[in-house]
């Protein structure tokens, strides 16, 4: 034989095995499904390939920075001018921070707004505080008279980072409610709900990390009157920030499953197709599919199947079955078992006197080559009849 000829006995020998064979059949019967998973995994790995090495490393992308803090405090206290068990005997006592304060020992209430500002660098920047306290009617939103009195105003200018700039103020309690009373006097009516707080408004003006700030903010610190008492209300503490947005370069660093994922994918794919390709270039020979129907029949029937060693042969007649699974439904109808007689390499049913037979195809990786002149001469039924049979019992077997 020739050197061509025993190449290509090499490959049919990678092909007659019981795996590959089994894989073939699979990927025959499967192969629209398995094309459709090759495609999906070169199209996959192709565009996360794509994405990790093709697409640009450097991106830029707009981050926002803050560049000054101005934050402020307001404190509020009284003194207490009456001689008392709680404050002392002397009287001038401050307080500060108090939950409420009691008319009777402290009828002036006094406070302070302090204010700075933190930044990298600045220059020119002034600081203005303006200090007021505001009584109006309201209801729902909806305000029915105001009016306002100045506190305190305090400007600074060339004020530094970190240095604090405060003002401060007092209030006299009782004459608050007495300009409240004059006021609904004279309008005849009091609608709405009255109410009074310390207005603060801060000023902040100057060059900033190279750009010109202005900017306002205003706090509240709202001031609560009962008949022996006094509060104030609201947070204790306000902060303002300036930000600049700056445009930055971004190194993409892709992730390991774009990397490492994508062409391993790719590959998967191009491997994947070419063992479609070759598997199903090749299809499965008559011989082949009868041998896997058979292996299937033969797992699948293996609880009727009973291995047994006949030494006694007969010759025919007997019934053939072309397939185990036939017989071994057979052998279920008649409650009956399934022999594989080691010795002749067949099945056999027995039953009535009658005896079924199947036999298994030959191995495929096991098949001789074929002979023009073998061929032309053979004689099945000649070659059946002188394969070894069991005997069957000779007394009959009755039905189940």
């Amino acid at each position: 034989m020739s050197t061509s000829d025993d190449s290509d006995r090499d490959v049919d020998g990678l092909w007659t095995n019981e795996t590959v064979l089994c894989a073939r059949a699979l990927l025959a019967d499967r192969r629209a499904l398995a094309v459709v998973a090759v495609v999906c995994l070169l199209c996959l790995g192709g565009w996360l390939t794509y994405a990790a090495y093709a697409a640009p490393d450097e991106t830029t992308e707009q981050r926002t920075t803050e560049t000054w803090t101005m934050t402020g405090t307001i404190s509020h206290g009284a003194t207490v001018v009456e001689p008392t068990t709680v404050y002392g005997d002397d009287g001038g006592v401050e307080v500060t921070d108090e939950p409420v304060y009691y008319r009777s020992v402290s009828p002036t209430a006094n406070g302070a707004v302090a204010v700075e500002y933190d930044t990298a660098k600045a220059s020119d920047v002034d600081l203005e505080i303006d200090l007021e306290v505001v009584s109006r009617a309201v209801d729902d939103g909806t305000v029915y008279w105001d009016v306002s009195e100045p506190l305190d105003r305090v400007e600074r200018e060339n004020v530094e980072p970190g240095e604090t700039v405060a003002a401060s103020f007092e209030l006299e309690v009782s004459r608050i409610e007495e300009r409240i009373d004059e006021i609904e006097s004279e309008l005849g009516a009091s609608p709405g709900d009255t109410e009074t707080y310390v207005d603060a408004t801060v000023s902040l003006d100057g060059t900033i990390e190279g750009e010109q700030v202005s900017t306002t903010r205003q706090q509240r610190m709202d001031l609560s009157i009962d008949e022996s008492t006094y509060s104030f209300d609201g947070d204790g503490s306000f902060t303002e920030e300036g930000t600049d947005t700056e445009t930055i370069t971004v190194t993409d660093s892709s992730d390991l499953i774009y990397t490492a994922g994508g062409p391993l994918l790719f590959v998967l794919g191009v491997v994947g197709g070419g063992i479609v390709v070759t598997v199903t270039r090749r299809p499965l020979s008559e011989a082949e599919r009868q041998w896997i129907s058979y292996r299937d029949a033969r797992e699948e029937y293996d609880t009727v199947i009973v291995r047994a060693n006949l030494p006694a042969t007969v010759d025919p007649p007997f019934i053939e079955i072309p397939t185990l699974e036939e017989l071994a439904t057979l052998a279920i109808d008649f409650d009956s078992a399934v022999l594989e007689v080691r010795a002749s390499q067949r099945y056999v049913v027995h039953h009535r006197n009658r005896t079924y037979v199947y036999d298994p195809p030959q191995e495929p990786w096991d098949r001789p080559e074929p002979d023009s002149d073998t061929i032309a001469g053979s004689d099945t039924d000649t070659a059946l009849s002188e394969r070894a049979l069991p005997e069957p019992n000779s007394d009959p077997v009755d039905d189940p």
